[in-house]
């Protein structure tokens, strides 16, 4: 019995060995993840290692600003190569066998200035060089700035400078325009009027964001453009905002429909320069009989509005092609242009120092100084969002608690709130419920079978009043999936809300776009990196029914809003399901894929471009 004994203890001693030197199972793998921060210089190359790498994984990177820094890798690391200067998200998504993760890292380029001569330093990004009080116009070719005490040349055995290379280039905006296809409901007068039903389905940019296309002192403080084409089209909105509109007041128009074509305008006849005052009819000032020109100017209190319409492009456009153009503002003394920002960095030997050059504006004579337009797909109609009149009760209703978590303090829950209110101003509005209609399975996920909900399943709703923003979502499933801490792995519903329809291209301080998301099976909040903070109230709640889910939101809004008004937006459905336990384990959940009532990019978790838009719509009269 002794023998039996003993030998019964070293079989138990050597299964506990094998126990513990067996290698961890792939349940017990740890995460994959990647630097939060990097650096890389314009036109070099910096690598990314992912820690904790699994050679099974399938991974895809991305860059959210591809003019900044691009990105290509493998499962083991990201390589990314500066553009030009500033930051861009570098994003990696990351798939081993049925998990998937999201690696995030935020890259900054810097110019490279290693080459500048000692006791300067040359420019870089949107820095200000040393020496120059403006951003450009302060000083003209070949003049010098005088040294400081601070950055005198030091004394040496000899007068002559240092060999100086040329510094890191002025920057210029290198990311192109955009023109949105014409709808067959969308006809643009020119009349210096700019209804809201004209532009309402194309996208404004900032014509100002580059300091450097500065010459001269500017009076005024913002200026937008947006753009549309068509058959044999083409359309160009410009706002300028200042406080006063003075007689110099203009907006001048550079437009080729060769996207090609170089030289002068004698040389190349297809481009057009056209100069609209900003108050009156405009006219071409180059090339006069290359289109036929509507143009016309009208000031207000706060600027003036310019619209152009040009006609008779003898080429035909498709989405994708592109055209190319450059709009001039002159704000008195001062201009701007949006592509011809041909500033010069000029050395001065004497005083060994680099300051501001003004090679003033040439693409009134070179055709090739225009930049790129891009022609996308025209915009499918907004949503709409009804005017409530019941906004103090549907709030009463929902008694949206005092405070939120911790992590989400602006994130508070709130008792759901009765559905009457959303689908009785729809029917008084005769307007039907939104639609979701596309379906995103990304080659991560790779569950396309799994996908359960089809656009009969799925109905959404929104109301507003001048403060708040009400959203419903009413969803029919029959497979609820077990929670998840990550949010978007579990049944859940997600708001995108952009609320001044910006369109950035990344989440952020400056920007006032969010997504926020609401667990079904257990009404977890979670939202993306950049919170709730830009919204000081954002309730939730979820109300499970016999056939699935409902889920709301209410959003305080960061400023009042009318009828009209247009909002970027998008509604999405986590469509996820259960996967069993085996061995007595516990149940997990998988996603499927995605629903939403307008991106079909699967995008909009990094980039809120992508978003729809949402108009409001009055009340209908009692």
């Amino acid at each position: 019995m002794k023998h039996v004994f003993k030998k019964g203890i070293a079989i138990a001693l050597a299964a506990a060995m094998v126990l513990t030197l067996a290698p961890a199972s792939a349940s017990a793998a740890k995460k994959p993840s990647i630097a939060k921060k990097a650096s890389v210089k314009v036109g070099k190359t910096t690598k990314i290692k992912v820690k904790n790498a699994n050679k099974k994984a399938k991974v895809t990177w991305k860059s959210a600003k591809k003019a900044i820094a691009t990105v290509k890798g493998n499962y083991k690391q990201a390589k990314v190569k500066g553009v030009s200067a500033g930051k861009a998200k570098i994003t990696g998504t990351y798939k081993v066998g049925k998990k998937s993760y999201k690696l995030k890292c935020t890259v900054t380029v810097t110019a490279d200035d290693a080459a500048a001569p000692a006791g300067t330093t040359a420019p870089a990004g949107s820095a200000q060089p040393a020496g120059s009080a403006q951003p450009a116009g302060s000083a003209k070719p070949g003049t010098t700035t005088a040294p400081s005490k601070a950055t005198a040349t030091p004394k040496g055995p000899t007068a002559t400078p240092r060999p100086s290379a040329t510094p890191s280039p002025v920057p210029k905006n290198t990311d192109g325009l955009m023109a949105y296809g014409k709808t067959s409901s969308t006809t643009i007068t020119a009349d210096g009027n700019a209804t809201v039903d004209e532009w309402e389905n194309t996208k404004e940019v900032d014509l100002l964001k580059n300091q450097y296309s500065w010459r001269g002192t500017k009076s005024l403080t913002a200026a937008k453009a947006a753009m549309y084409w068509g058959e044999g089209e083409f359309d160009v909105l410009v706002k300028v905002s200042k406080a006063s509109v003075g007689a110099n007041d203009a907006v001048t128009l550079y437009f080729d429909e060769d996207a090609t074509a170089k030289g002068s305008y004698d040389d190349n006849k297809n481009a057009i320069a056209i100069k609209v005052p900003a108050n009156g009819a405009g006219s071409a000032t180059k090339n006069g009989d290359a289109y036929t020109v509507a143009a016309q100017g009208k000031s207000s209190s706060d600027g003036y509005v310019v619209e152009i319409k040009l006609t008779g492009l003898k080429v035909a456009k498709e989405a994708g092609g592109a055209v190319r153009c450059d709009i001039q503002i002159n704000d008195g003394d001062a201009t701007f242009n949006y592509y011809d920002s041909r500033s010069a960095m000029l050395y001065d030997k004497e005083t060994d120092k680099w300051s501001l050059g003004d090679e003033k504006v040439a693409v009134d004579s070179k055709t090739d100084l225009m930049g790129p337009v891009a022609l996308i797909v025209a915009m499918p109609d907004p949503l709409v969002a009804i005017e409530t009149k019941d906004g103090a009760g549907i709030l009463a209703e929902a008694a949206i608690a005092d405070a939120g978590s911790e992590e989400y303090p602006n994130a508070r829950p709130m008792t759901f709130v009765d559905t009457a209110y959303f689908t009785n101003a729809y029917a008084a509005a005769g307007q039907p419920a939104i639609e979701f209609a596309n379906f995103n399975v990304p080659e991560y996920m790779g569950n396309p079978d799994a996908v359960s909900l089809d656009k009969n399943d799925v109905k959404g709703y929104t109301l507003w009043d001048a403060n708040y923003l009400y959203v419903l979502f009413d969803v029919t499933d029959d497979d609820i999936a077990p929670t998840s801490a990550d949010g978007y792995n579990t049944d859940s519903v997600e708001l995108f809300l952009d609320e001044d329809n910006s369109g950035e291209a990344t989440y952020g301080e400056n920007t006032d776009a969010i997504q926020v998301r609401v667990n079904v099976i257990d009404s977890l909040f979670t939202a993306n990196e950049n919170g709730t903070a830009n919204y000081s109230v954002i309730g939730y709640a979820v109300n499970k029914t016999a056939t699935g889910y409902q889920a709301e939101f209410i959003v305080k809004l960061s400023k009042t809003h009318k009828a009209g008004d247009i909002m970027g937006i998008d509604l999405q459905i986590n469509d996820c399901f259960t996967v069993p336990g085996t061995d007595g384990g516990a149940d997990t959940p998988d996603r499927a894929g995605t629903v939403t009532a307008y991106d079909t990019t699967n995008d909009g978790y990094q980039n809120p471009s992508v978003f729809g838009r949402v108009k409001l719509k009055a009340a209908p009269q009692a």
